[in-house]
Order: structure tokens, then sequence, then C-alpha cells
């Protein structure tokens, strides 16, 4: 999977470059082969041709993004103010599910955790 997602961010990098990205800070992989990045702006899909800001097309805020997962078609973002938010990638609806001090999320089939500095908090969605 690490060399897939590496093929994919230099093939991608020209269009990178276009698009200005700063601080890339995680990239997941959903069935319909969409790309979700996150970045300082918020999180963008990527269909392979084009970018589309979640901020804009779900509802998110923009800003800088520490973390995304992907559970089916659910998208977990964590917010660098400790926001995370859940957003149906069928429907593209969005929501605040909780407000921690975190630095990364974890997935298991049946939970969302944070990891903060000190503790592991889990997430009731």
């Amino acid at each position: 999977m690490r060399i897939f997602v590496f093929l994919f961010l230099t093939a991608l990098s020209l269009q990178l470059q276009a698009f200005q990205f700063e601080h890339l800070n995680g990239v997941v992989h959903d069935s319909n082969d969409n790309f979700y990045l996150s970045s300082h702006n918020g999180v963008y899909r990527y269909d392979g041709r084009h970018f589309l800001p979640l901020s804009k097309a779900a509802g998110l805020p923009s800003g800088l993004v520490r973390d995304i997962k992907l559970q089916h078609k659910t998208l977990f973002s964590l917010y660098s103010n400790g926001d995370v938010w859940l957003t149906d990638l069928t429907s593209l609806e969005s929501k605040k599910i909780a407000s921690v001090e975190a630095t990364k999320l974890a997935l298991t089939n049946s939970s969302l955790f944070t990891l903060g500095k000190y503790d592991v908090k889990r997430i009731d969605s």
C-alpha cells in the first residue's frame, strides 16, 4: 500500500505544484478510486482529473487538517484546533462529532480513537 501511495504522489507531483499544496498531512483512497488529501487548507477529493475542496462541497471547515481516516463511505478529519468531523461521502454531508486535544486518529472496525500527547480517547460518532 505504501508503494501505491508513493507512486500516486509521485505521478501527481506536477498537478500538486500547480495546485500549491503545502503541508500535505495524509492521503486515503476509497473503493471508487478517489483520493482524499488533508492539507493546511482542509480536505480535498481527487478523482484522477479534478480536485474538489470538501470545505465547499461537504461543508467541512477549511484550515489545517492533521489527519484523515476512511472507513467504508465515511471520512473522519482531525483539525489542528482539535475538532473531529465526520463526512458521509455518499451524501457529502458533514458534522462535527468531537472537540479534543489530539494529533492523530486511529480506526478499528467499530471505533474511532484520537491519540493525544498523553492519552487515547474513544469517539462515539
